[in-house]
């Protein structure tokens, strides 16, 4: 069996043998969503937002993620503070040097999706925006989009390094930027090789299609990036590997909290990708298409940022 398989298998199993994952998947179907459309500043719709009210996510939107409670509880993705239940598909990652490191994949037990994945490293090591190993992820997991991210803008656990990853077709990012053609800002070697900057679809992004896992617009890209916090989303597709960075500024909103006129929002991957996981059901209802696109410039690099970023990338290339 592939990678894809095994992961269908560990699924099926885990539904039978484990009562809180079986309940908390069932509950899906059950779920409150909605859709909102982001506009482009020009009163047309840019982008789909799918919102989710997900009361079981709360332990994650309200997580404290201080360094001192981070050091006061113990590692909820280490083996030995795990469920007996939860199973494992075992992934290797080959480095270039030789190393290798070894992953472990399980289903999350508090998911947003059909198929949500939790994908951990086996050591107990700082949560980092291990590219290669995204990308080769992507390729093993086809059909699937990994998702990461970094300390202080959504890891609940940013003392270990993981990634999460679901299918494709549930993050409505992944189609609206697979959908962009000839207008990126630097290209080589084909048109499947290009790089976006810009906030066209409601949020700043940077956006990089590449034939090849050692490509140069990624790495040359993270190098830039090195010291800035962000999220990413890796997915392969076509023979193409569709790479997207968000750097941040911020890891929750100036109204964040649980008080009257507050919002518990954390927004991570998943909500840089299109879909918003909402707790309380008045967030649910009370957040509208402006008050997402305010979410997303607050946290977000500006454009002027942005700029900054380009002439670090354009050095390194």
């Amino acid at each position: 069996m592939n990678l894809v398989e095994d992961i269908e298998v560990l699924h099926a199993r885990q539904m039978c043998n484990w009562p809180l994952a079986h309940d908390n998947y069932a509950a899906l179907d059950g779920l409150l969503t909605r859709e909102l459309w982001l506009d482009d500043g020009e009163g047309r719709s840019c982008a789909r937002i799918v919102m989710q009210h997900n009361p079981e996510r709360v332990r994650s939107t309200a997580a404290d993620v201080s360094p001192e409670a981070i050091s006061r509880r113990p590692c909820f993705l280490c083996k030995e503070n795990q469920p007996p239940e939860q199973e494992t598909v075992m992934w290797r990652y080959s480095q270039e040097n030789g190393l290798e490191r070894l992953y472990k994949i399980q289903i999350n037990p508090y998911p947003i999706f059909k198929r949500h994945l939790t994908i951990a490293s086996m050591q107990h090591e700082e949560q980092r925006c291990r590219y290669r190993e995204m990308m080769a992820l992507a390729h093993d997991l086809h059909g699937y989009v990994i998702m990461f991210n970094g300390e202080g803008c959504g890891a609940s656990a940013p003392d270990h390094l993981h990634f999460q990853a679901t299918l494709q077709d549930e993050l409505p990012l992944c189609a609206e930027l697979e959908a962009r053609n000839g207008d990126g800002l630097d290209s080589c070697y084909g048109s499947f090789n290009e790089l976006w900057m810009d906030n066209k679809l409601g949020r700043q992004l940077i956006y990089i299609r590449a034939h090849a896992m050692n490509s140069a617009l990624i790495s040359d890209m993270n190098i830039a990036l090195n010291g800035w916090r962000r999220n990413a989303l890796c997915w392969f597709k076509e023979d193409v590997w569709h790479f997207v960075y968000f750097p941040r500024k911020a890891g929750r909103p100036s109204c964040y909290g649980q008080e009257p006129g507050q919002y518990l929002v954390s927004p991570a991957a998943a909500e840089y990708g299109g879909v918003w996981v909402l707790p309380r059901k008045q967030d649910f209802y009370g957040l509208t298409p402006e008050l997402i696109g305010s979410f997303y410039e607050e946290l977000s690099f500006s454009a002027r940022e942005m700029e900054f970023i380009y002439n670090d990338y354009g050095r390194v290339n």
